[in-house]
């Protein structure tokens, strides 16, 4: 008994001297070995990042070990290691301090690693002992655990301030999109930058990232993106087919938006985050649509809005329905600049909150016709004085007309009305101009009207803004149609917020609202006789062309930040120096 308890108190000395260096060693792992890896770590720059990498592992049973390498991101700061990014979805994304107890054996891998251009293997175990980091190629380096692994942050995707660059997302039916993310010097909240998305154009032959409102500029992230199938003249390009618009132009421009608001990552399994040096706010997320992109923008809301995160609707003289984007009701014609009114289009008439209505019993089709700058013979006209052939008394639609596939798209009414007039017979139709079939088809997913409730639905706490000038860039008429349904249907169909322009504080901090002919409105209301919808529309000329949009646009961004959507504001709820 004495032999049994002088053992049992031996080893019961063992044992606590084994506890006790148990301890210690996970003492100094989780306390000293992390403050002087920290030490050893030069103090980050700006625009520099630290980033870790390591696999996690861990025991099964006490005879077996499972190991299993996850991609991990990490970024020093000075309360410790945060993980920004878990490709392998095992560990909890941003789960503060790594906890080296909770994985046991081992922590802090990624399998391979881009830097500056060169791809490394890495293989990075921890014990109490050392760090060994191994790099593809034979080459091993023996890290103290004293020690640390710290790279600067001049990585080839890494967006610092003020600058630019292009990536791209992916899109299930389309492949990787590119997408042009401009980060701004500054930000313009102290906890961030609000994120723009720039809707691009698909009617027109435009093949570039857009960026008509210079955000940066204004201390927001602005992103612009190339449609599937398009490719701009430096070669950056797109996966997929040119849709004009359509179904998988409306899939990629909803991938765009979900990374812009933190939703996905890059096709590299980048966060928009992790791009930008400067902190996107993705709570403030914006889209703005200058013309056609009005009509992407609207059906993307509708139809996915519940999968983004997109706080306001910025639209500048967007075209709402066929007959606006093929602008048959009135045009600017090019050598005068003076605006030609189809007579057939009369307010309030033909005006309806879901379509325009004309009379084309009259419509007739001139097949010599052609016109400088145009690359198109045969144009429709409105035989007005009924005499059978296009004069001076007649109304010839303009040179402007989407075009789709190879062809020009007249409105359904339009194109259906040259076939049952015998303007044009089936044997003889032009092969390019789209046939009433293929109008139909192509129309029934490229219009606003039709989709206001959906909206409202699925994104009830959406703010808009719609922006227009005096003269309209393309449509002429001065009841503003196009104005009208877009007001009509986010106001009163879908139930939204809705401003006509910007506050005038916004234009006055931006320049002399003199030189614009702005007269401000509060948000929510409308003209009594959409007749006079001039009076409350900015001067289309010079700087104006630009200042009203951007003042929107930051007015709906800073209006987003400091959640404020009184009618009227007396002043901007953010300054910011653009020196």
């Amino acid at each position: 008994m004495d032999w049994v308890e002088q053992k049992l108190n031996g080893e019961g000395m063992i044992m606590k001297w084994k506890y006790l260096l148990y301890f210690c060693t996970l003492w100094w792992f989780l306390a000293v070995c992390p403050a002087l890896m920290a030490a050893s770590c030069p103090t980050l720059a700006e625009n520099t990042l630290e980033m870790r990498f390591g696999c996690v592992r861990w025991e099964e049973s006490d005879t077996s070990v499972s190991h299993e390498c996850i991609p991990i991101v990490l970024k020093w700061n000075d309360n410790g290691y945060f993980v920004v990014k878990d490709v392998g979805n095992v560990i909890a994304r941003d789960r503060s301090m790594i906890d080296p107890v909770y994985y046991r054996n081992g922590i802090l891998s990624i399998p391979m690693v881009e830097y500056a251009g060169k791809v490394f293997k890495v293989d990075l175990l921890f014990d109490t002992v050392d760090m060994t980091f191994t790099l593809t190629g034979g080459a091993v380096v023996e890290l103290g655990t004293s020690q640390a692994l710290c790279f600067d942050g001049n990585l080839p995707w890494r967006a610092a301030p003020g600058s630019t660059v292009v990536t791209t997302v992916p899109s299930r039916y389309s492949g990787d999109i590119a997408v042009e993310i401009t980060v701004p010097g500054t930000p313009r909240y102290a906890a961030g930058a609000g994120i723009v998305v720039e809707v691009s154009t698909f009617f027109t032959n435009a093949d570039d990232f857009e960026n008509g409102i210079n955000a940066a500029s204004g201390g927001l992230i602005h992103l612009s993106y190339l449609w599937p199938g398009k490719e701009n003249a430096s070669g950056v390009a797109s996966g997929g087919t040119f849709d004009y618009g359509g179904p998988n132009s409306i899939r990629a421009l909803k991938d765009v938006i979900r990374f812009a608001g933190g939703l996905i990552p890059d096709s590299n399994g980048h966060y928009l985050r992790d791009i930008s040096a400067v902190n996107p706010l993705t709570d403030n997320l914006g889209l703005y649509t200058f013309s056609h992109p009005g009509i992407a923008a609207v059906n993307v809301l509708a139809s996915y809005g519940r999968q983004m995160k997109v706080a306001y609707f910025v639209g500048r003289e967007n075209p709402t329905v066929d007959t606006l984007s093929a602008v048959e009701i009135g045009h600017w014609d090019d050598s005068s600049g003076q605006a030609v009114y189809n007579p057939m289009y009369v307010y309030p008439d033909c005006y309806f909150a879901d379509v325009i209505k004309i009379d084309y019993s009259s419509i007739c089709w001139d097949p010599e016709y052609r016109e400088s700058g145009s690359s198109f013979t045969g144009r429709p006209y409105f035989d007005l004085n009924g005499n059978g052939i296009r004069d001076s008394g007649d109304y010839v639609l303009g040179p402007k007309i989407p075009q789709m596939f190879g062809k020009r798209v007249y409105s359904r009414a339009l194109t259906q009305a040259l076939l049952k007039n015998g303007a044009i017979a089936r044997y003889a139709w032009p092969e390019d101009l789209a046939t009433p079939e293929e109008a139909d088809y192509l129309w029934a997913s490229r219009e606003s009207v039709g989709r206001f409730d959906d909206i409202g639905t699925l994104l009830p706490d959406l703010k808009v803004m719609l922006v227009f000038a005096d003269y309209d860039h393309v449509q002429p008429s001065v009841d503003k149609p196009h104005i009208h349904q877009a007001y009509k249907g986010f106001r009163q169909q879908a139930g939204l917020w809705t401003r006509l322009n910007p506050d005038k504080s916004y234009l006055e901090d931006l320049c002399e609202t003199t030189t614009i002919g702005f007269h401000e409105h509060p948000a929510n209301a409308e003209p009594d006789n959409w007749f006079n919808i001039g009076s409350w529309s900015y001067r289309d000329a010079g700087a104006a062309r630009v200042i009203v949009p951007f003042a929107a646009v930051l007015e709906m961004s800073d209006r987003t930040m400091a959640d404020n959507w009184d009618v009227d504001i007396p002043s901007v709820l953010y300054h910011y120096s653009m020196d």
